[in-house]
């Protein structure tokens, strides 16, 4: 299983979930942390598909 995280810089709260994933990875060994910047060209794409309309930056 994949866990996409929808990152944006500067936002503390996406550095906050990142860290409890990465920790909870060795637990669960068929996940996988996937971490997408939403202001790169693959981000962009996710915001448009879902209507992202702002992040907790």
């Amino acid at each position: 299983m994949i866990i996409q995280l929808l990152t944006s810089p500067g936002c503390h709260t996406c550095a906050d979930v990142e860290q409890i994933i990465k920790e909870a990875l060795p637990i669960f060994l068929n996940l996988r942390l996937e971490e997408i910047n939403l202001t790169t060209p693959e981000g962009q794409k996710i915001i448009q598909r879902y209507g992202i309309m702002s992040s907790n930056s």
